[in-house]
């Protein structure tokens, strides 16, 4: 089985969008960004990845609808993060 290379950064916020991309740029992964829930959805719908790091609120669809619609068809880890408290 061919190892998946690619790391999904989902964020609404470009700041932390790049903070989270620029942290994962010196591992041996590339990395792919998605700006939104929907267009995430659209590239897991397409690709292999790794592993999955999203913003859990986000307009339209949140972090936690993306993993489930995920989940349906792939077995993605999924890593969540937040700017909110509690």
């Amino acid at each position: 089985m061919k190892e998946v290379k690619s790391v999904l950064v989902v964020d609404d916020d470009e700041i932390a969008r790049q903070t989270i991309c620029n942290t994962l740029e010196d591992t041996e992964y590339d990395i792919t960004e998605a700006c939104n829930g929907s267009e995430a959805l659209e590239k897991i719908s397409a690709n292999e990845y790794a592993a999955v790091v999203c913003d859990v609120k986000m307009p339209g669809i949140d972090g936690f609808t993306v993993l489930r619609k995920a989940r349906k068809t792939r077995s993605i880890p999924f890593i969540f993060v937040t700017g909110y408290p509690g």
